[in-house]
């Protein structure tokens, strides 16, 4: 037991003397660049320089010149050009692969030594018993607080860098005796080890907001985010905990906007999903929903300020760090979904849907038109999966949940170009226009069709009126007009489709695609012309495959429903081909010939299964 500490104290003192010794050196080399670096700066001018320097001044402008006795002119010698200045050493330049191992790399390999020799020594002493537990609790205090103030003397002196890391390592040793005599002496109970982890914890950040040392800061930040794991008896103490680490988020916080040290929020936001995933994995039960939520929802809170706070500031530095953060928003309105999609707090989550979309919508006007989408996505469709499963007995609360969640998307979809006539929308805009429209109906599909078994196709006709009406509406943007148009449309052939069916569906469909077509022709539009030959193709496949079935015995050839469909379908391609050959568009021939073909196809079809 005394040979191995005087081996420890030894190697404490040799490595105190290579500190010193390596800071010395440094010192020394650091005052020779700047007396080197003052030499060069003190270097006289060169004879060109004193000759431009001492010449008259130039005479004024029309005025006759005063004649002066000619001065003695003395021959000098030519002057050679003066070498360019020498480049100027710099402690960078100096700052060699040797020196980073020597001073740097050594000193960390040493730290890490030091701190598993002194955890070793404490398990080792425990089990041979060559001390009691008080004594090995009292030399690691001494230890951790000699080192500390070994480090600020060093830093006093001048020798910030090792001072630092002296300063971390005794920090380190303080937690590693508090949980000594917590976990393997039973010194201390859970309550006092906790307070004095704690302690440790803010004599670090103030240390290091002393020092304006960011390592240091982390072993701090990262030794309070160990403290719950290493002191947890297993037991359920939610409130403690998830207090604490909002205490440590807001002291981490507070100390990176003072010293402008963005990775301890990272290192806080880090420690924030581990510790509460944790106890989720452990404890989590339906009925600590609404506790877990407000917590969650404290959290992001405080990360978003970090964000805001992010975006105000320059935001060139530290881009990996504002990376990290901008999936706290998204990482906790998941965490929070799953938390109110528990059973039993039904409304909770519908209530919470509506504000995160009126978030997302606020966030999106600010940013731009994929953060709409992104934030549509976030909450629209959670809630239709919610709707599609538990949906049912929440009428009256889902039909105000998809209103509400329809009407702040399609607002904020509207408002990003309304003030301006020019705006051509985003594409992400005009995709949030036919996917908030149609996820919309499909969810209220899912909430009333239990309730009310034999609405049929008013609903869908409902959506779909509502949807021209808004193309009548919007007269300042003819182009999201358009893509209501055609969102109206899919809408009614779906309102046709539930409310006919066969035969009569798809004479509603072509005719419908018809209409597209000549619309996407007068506006110019390709893609709303693509629309309405997609559907019209569609209705054409779907008339084909009619025509092929059997018939019964009764059957009253030509005067019946699919001859009738037939006839229409005739007709509505000929008119089709009639309107693509007064237009000029590119491909006239080929439409006008695929139309052609296809309306005989029909035809014969017609007449040879009537």
């Amino acid at each position: 037991m005394i040979v191995l500490t005087l081996v420890v104290i030894v190697a404490l003192v040799v490595g105190f003397r290579l500190v010193h010794r390596l800071s010395r050196i440094e010192l020394e080399l650091r005052a020779l660049h700047q007396r080197l670096a003052a030499l060069e700066q003190s270097r006289p001018a060169s004879p060109d320089t004193i000759a431009v320097a001492t010449a008259p001044p130039p005479r004024p402008l029309n005025v006759p010149a005063i004649a002066s006795p000619a001065p003695n002119v003395v021959d000098r010698p030519a002057v050679e050009t003066a070498p360019p200045p020498q480049p100027r050493l710099t402690t960078r330049d100096t700052a060699s692969l040797e020196t980073q191992i020597g001073s740097r790399w050594l000193l960390y390999v040493g730290v890490f030594a030091i701190l598993i020799g002194v955890a070793y020594f404490e398990r080792l002493a425990s089990e041979k018993g060559w001390i009691n537990d008080t004594a090995r609790i009292v030399q690691g205090l001494l230890l951790g607080l000699g080192l500390i103030g070994g480090g600020l003397r060093l830093a006093r002196r001048g020798i910030t860098f090792y001072g630092q890391v002296l300063t971390g390592l005794g920090v380190g040793v303080l937690y590693i005796t508090t949980f000594a005599a917590f976990r393997i002496t039973h010194h201390l109970d859970q309550a006092t080890a906790f307070v004095a982890m704690c302690g440790v914890t803010a004599l670090g950040a103030w240390l290091a907001d002393r020092q304006r040392a960011q390592s240091l800061a982390l072993v701090a930040v990262v030794g309070g985010f160990l403290t719950p794991v290493l002191l947890s008896t297993g037991s359920d103490a939610q409130v403690a905990l998830c207090t604490y680490v909002a205490i440590l988020v807001a002291g981490t916080m507070w100390l990176a906007r003072r010293r402008i040290w963005p990775r301890l929020n990272i290192v806080s936001y880090l420690g924030t999903l581990l510790l509460t995933g944790g106890w989720a994995l452990r404890h989590f039960t339906p009925a600590l929903a609404l506790r877990t939520e407000g917590f969650l929802l404290l959290y992001a809170a405080m990360f978003l300020v970090i964000l805001v706070e992010r975006q105000r500031g320059d935001r060139r530095r530290h881009g990996i760090e504002s990376l990290v953060l901008w999936s706290s928003p998204v990482v906790f309105h998941v965490a929070s979904l799953l938390t109110l999609g528990t059973d039993g707090h039904d409304r909770a989550f519908l209530v919470y849907v509506i504000a995160a979309s009126a978030l997302g919508v606020a966030a999106g006007a600010r940013i731009g038109p994929a953060l709409r989408l992104t934030a549509w996505a976030l909450t629209a469709l959670p809630l239709a999966l919610f709707s599609a499963v538990r949906g049912g007995p929440l009428l009256v609360p889902g039909l105000v949940a998809w209103a509400a969640v329809y009407t702040l998307h399609l607002a904020g979809t509207l408002r990003a170009y309304a003030d301006d006539e020019g705006t051509r929308p985003a594409t992400a805009d005009l995709a949030l226009v036919h996917a908030n429209g149609l996820i919309a109906y499909l969810g209220t599909y899912f909430v009333y069709h239990e309730a009310w078994p034999n609405a049929g196709a008013f609903p869908a006709l409902l959506f779909a009126l509502l949807h021209l009406a808004l193309s009548v509406v919007v007269r300042r943007g003819p182009e999201v007009a358009l893509h209501f148009i055609a969102l109206a449309a899919a809408l009614l052939a779906m309102a046709i489709y539930q409310q006919f069916g066969g035969e009569w569906a798809i004479v509603g469909w072509a005719v419908e695609g018809a209409g597209l077509t000549a619309l996407g022709l007068r506006r110019d539009r390709r893609w709303l012309e693509a629309a309405g030959l997609a559907l019209l193709a569609l209705a054409t496949l779907q008339l084909l495959q009619l025509q092929g079935r059997s018939v019964a015995a009764d059957h009253v050839a030509v005067l019946n429903a699919r001859a009738a469909a037939g006839a229409s379908m005739v007709a509505v391609l000929a008119w089709l081909a009639m309107a693509y050959g007064r237009t000029a568009h590119p491909a006239r021939a080929i439409v006008v010939a695929v139309l052609s073909v296809t309306a005989s196809l029909v035809g014969l079809t017609l007449l040879t299964s009537e």
